[in-house]
């Protein structure tokens, strides 16, 4: 007959420096909104369609950042409830996470 083993794990993340990633754009969407608001009451209309174009991807990626934070945290709380889809997206999420790090430094 087949032995079944059940472990514990506890499993601490520190979520402290993609806290303040997002606080980073958030701040640079701020940013970005009050210049193109200056720009568009100058009636600098070029300078004003610039800035509206990187504040939607600016505020895109702020989107998908805080979309798979949220992913992430759900599936960690929930490690023993999670689909294999949502294990596989919150992984896909953290790798592209890593990818963005520089390796050798600190926060690798």
């Amino acid at each position: 007959m087949a032995e079944i083993n059940q472990t514990n794990v506890d499993l601490i993340v520190n979520g402290r420096q993609a806290q303040q990633e997002l606080d980073k754009v958030r701040k640079e969407v701020e940013q970005l909104r009050a210049s193109w608001l200056k720009a568009a009451e100058a009636g600098d209309k070029a300078t004003a369609d610039r800035l509206r174009k990187e504040l939607t991807k600016t505020e895109r990626s702020l989107r998908q950042m805080e979309s798979g934070v949220k992913n992430v945290n759900k599936v960690m709380l929930q490690l023993n409830k999670a689909t294999p889809n949502e294990l596989n997206r919150a992984l896909r999420f953290l790798q592209g996470e890593l990818r963005n790090i520089e390796r050798g430094s600190a926060t690798w």
